[in-house]
């Protein structure tokens, strides 16, 4: 069964961070930049993980408010207290923890340390591609 950190080895482990100060517009602009719906923020490394910005965040804690998207900070709508996942855990946990949290982006934390960002998509894709790996397998059995 994979873990989080064989989909981080195999997606790439980039982690793009901003700092809580950054305005609500640039973090959108640099999310569609790097084609990413989360940007992590981080204001001191040391202080770790302070809280994720997603497209849902923007849309509905700036958009559907109407709050200026040039001066609203990110301080002000991004998600806090950050639920993070071990790279250890297994793709069947960490889907299933997403499920019943409502989760989209995990941050996986190693040692104190930010190592990757999975995505829901991520874990589908893992289990398909298992899936798919076990049916081939199968059908060689089968037919001999």
């Amino acid at each position: 069964m994979s873990t989080v950190k064989q989909i981080l080895s195999t997606k790439g482990n980039g982690v793009f961070t901003i700092t809580s100060d950054t305005n609500a517009m640039e973090a959108l602009k640099l999310m569609d930049e790097k084609g990413f719906g989360v940007m992590l923020i981080v204001d001191d490394e040391d202080e770790g993980l302070q809280g994720i910005f997603t497209e849902g965040d923007y849309i509905s804690r700036v958009l559907l408010p109407e709050k200026d998207k040039r001066t609203t900070k990110v301080s002000e709508v991004m998600t806090k207290n950050v639920r993070t996942i071990n790279p250890k855990h297994t793709v069947n946990d960490t889907m299933q923890i997403m499920i019943d949290e409502d989760i989209r982006y995990f941050p996986a934390v190693e040692d104190g340390k930010l190592i990757g960002v999975i995505s829901v998509g991520d874990c589908i894709k893992q289990v398909m591609a298992e899936q798919e790996e076990i049916i081939e397998q199968m059908e060689h059995y089968i037919h001999g």
